[in-house]
């Protein structure tokens, strides 16, 4: 029977699912005829059943370019209605096609009733599920071009080089060494691969995560996905001084998180999920790059890879007596800032202040904030976010030290939340800490370039000297020798590590053993919209958010391994708030430098030997109300 379309054509209407536990399978009709249109049917099925099926993990792309399926109905007389959908959804089920049997997929566009709220509730909780049941994941990146393919192959061949089933005949990667002109030409074309917006998208994660295998799609070419993983390749280089020196490439440079996940053998093979609030606290950051057209979805796409306390409850305190907030959950009737709340409120309560380095005044110019979200919630949509705090929980790159602000006092005395308005994303949080001291200068933006000049960097690192010497050795503040670096060329060209790694000792560990590139590489990663600042009072020198101004307090919180900087905010204009009270903005974390190591809670002596143990003499924990 040949199946065509006309303008006569009705619309598919969905019915309603039988089951909660209930989703739809696509049935995609076969074809050796490329002109023929793509024909589907729909059934439905149980999640236990043990159907045989395939999942497709794809980008939507632009909602505008549309094309329609037709639908035949499995019912009476077999009607045929159309359906609509984005073309990258049309290409991927053209290309999915086989020749002479039909093809059983989930599509999520297409399975999902996506204009049914209640329904889309109901079902992205069992995505997890419906991904790990697939008898394998199609991750389709969309057409094939020349050089798509050259990057497949140069991945697949380099992959194929490094893992082989005989670890024995293995290659490292520090042995294939490739010319300098054909190194940055591959660079280019995998950065160009890896730059399709599949790879950036928060939703492909619990798609290739859960797999128990996936395969990528590209045009018509299918290539393991094992084979796509971060890796760096060697070439040589020369120094100003004619130098000779190794170079790794890393591909790409940039490394996507599904990419860094797939490399991350001991996740993929033994962890499967991420656990509690503190391992969901984790993937959010690391998935802070990682783009949703719905910024609810930043949290939603993850939870069904972390294993979380069913129905799990904090209390919030309001004028109306206690409410509970519940661990997060899929709920697309809530608000940007209601879900951002919420889950920000559970996670404080259940993970820590750790997660207060995720929040702060965005540190781009480009985010659009969201109205009516507290100071103190992170905002997921903020994909440009590197934080000090988050490498505490990273034990496998020990690049920064130390990171432990709060000293032994490891949790803080109390967290609580309360409730300024009527509105749940209005909570305010209440927090035990330590004022040190107020910003007197800061610079402005740190370059984020490394070819950029720093003609700005000798002038400021004068008037922090100026303003330290004018303070008196009682009050100014010791700040401990940095860690020894030298350089590992004989090049004399000014550049980052010279100031920040040397003479602030910012916080890298072992500097010594890295090349200058790598140092440069560290701490370019931590300076994207940070300034310099030196404190009033004390004569503290650090890095704080680009946003910090002159007036804003440096503050060391119980349980914080990070200082933060707090901005007095005026209490009439806090809504129905209590005008008696002191309320604040959280302005973001800090790397302030004699801080850094409990030096906040200690007692003690005004003596180099016991340095800045005079910082807690005279002063006490406090609290302080942040909105």
């Amino acid at each position: 029977m040949t199946i065509t379309e006309s303008d006569r054509t009705p619309d598919f209407e969905y019915q309603p699912l039988e089951s909660p536990d209930s989703i739809r399978l696509l049935h995609l009709q076969p074809s050796t005829d490329r002109s023929s249109p793509v024909v589907i049917t729909l059934s439905e099925a149980r999640l236990d059943d043990g159907t045989a099926y395939e999942a497709l993990s794809y980008t939507w792309g632009d909602k505008k370019k549309r094309r329609d399926v037709l639908v035949i109905s499995q019912e009476g007389d077999a009607k045929v209605t159309k359906f609509s959908v984005t073309a990258n959804c049309h290409s991927a089920l053209f290309r999915l096609r086989l020749p002479e049997t039909e093809r059983l997929l989930w599509v999520d566009a297409i399975c999902i009733n996506q204009i049914d709220i209640a329904e889309r509730n109901g079902q992205v909780p069992h995505m997890g599920k419906v991904y790990s049941s697939a008898s394998q994941v199609i991750v389709d990146v969309g057409e094939q071009s020349e050089r798509s393919s050259t990057a497949i192959d140069f991945i697949a061949n380099f992959y194929h080089q490094t893992h082989t089933d005989d670890p024995e005949h293995n290659r490292n990667y520090q042995d294939i060494r490739y010319d300098v002109p054909y190194c940055y030409k591959i660079r280019d074309i995998v950065a160009k691969f890896y730059d399709q917006p599949w790879f950036s998208r928060v939703w492909v994660l619990q798609e290739v995560f859960l797999a128990r295998s996936a395969q990528l799609l590209c045009g018509d070419k299918l290539t393991d996905w094992s084979v796509f993983r971060p890796f760096r390749i060697r070439t040589d280089i020369y120094a100003l001084n004619g130098e000779k020196q190794d170079r790794y490439l890393s591909m790409p440079s940039s490394v996507p998180f599904v990419l860094a996940m797939n490399g991350d053998t001991k996740v993929w093979t033994e962890k499967r999920k991420y656990t509690g609030a503190k391992g969901l606290l984790e993937l959010l950051g690391k998935t802070r790059n990682c783009r949703a057209t719905d910024p609810r979805d930043k949290v939603f796409a993850l939870l069904s890879m972390v294993d979380l306390p069913h129905g799990d409850e904090v209390a919030v305190q309001s004028s109306n007596g206690q409410t509970v907030i519940r661990a997060p959950a899929a709920d697309y009737n809530k608000d940007i800032a209601e879900v951002y709340t919420e889950t920000a409120a559970w996670l404080i309560q259940r993970a820590g202040i750790s997660l207060l380095s995720h929040a702060g005044s965005s540190q781009r110019k480009l985010c659009t904030g969201i109205p009516g979200l507290p100071s103190w919630v992170p905002n997921w949509s903020d994909r440009y976010y590197n934080q000090y705090g988050g490498m505490i929980n990273n034990p496998t790159n020990p690049v920064y030290y130390p990171l432990r602000a709060c000293g032994d006092m490891q949790t803080p005395a109390a967290i609580g939340l309360v409730s300024v308005q009527p509105s749940i994303s209005a909570l305010a949080l209440q927090l035990s800490g330590r004022k040190i001291d107020t910003i007197h200068l800061h610079s402005r933006d740190l370059p984020i370039d490394e070819n950029v000049v720093w003609p700005f960097t000798p002038p400021f690192v004068s008037s922090i000297c100026s303003h330290r010497d004018q303070l008196t050795p009682s009050q100014r503040a010791h700040l401990p020798s940095p860690p020894y670096w030298t350089r590992k060329t004989g090049a004399t060209e000014w550049h980052l590590p010279n100031w920040a790694a040397y003479v602030f000792g910012l916080p890298l560990k072992n500097p010594s053993s890295m090349t200058d590139y790598d140092v440069w590489e560290s701490i370019f990663r931590l300076s994207v919209g940070r300034q310099l600042m030196v404190t009033k009072e004390r004569g503290y020198v650090g890095i704080v958010p680009g946003k910090a101004r002159q007036g804003d307090m440096v503050v060391v919180f119980e349980g914080g391994v990070v200082p933060f900087i707090l901005r007095k905010v005026d209490g009439a204009k806090v809504g129905k708030a209590d005008t008696s009270r002191e309320y604040w903005k959280l302005i973001g974390e800090a790397y302030v430098y004699g801080l850094m190591d409990g030096e906040a809670f200690k007692a003690g002596e005004n003596t180099e030997e016991n340095a800045e143990s005079e910082v807690s003499r005279g002063t006490r924990s406090r609290d302080f109300v942040i909105i």
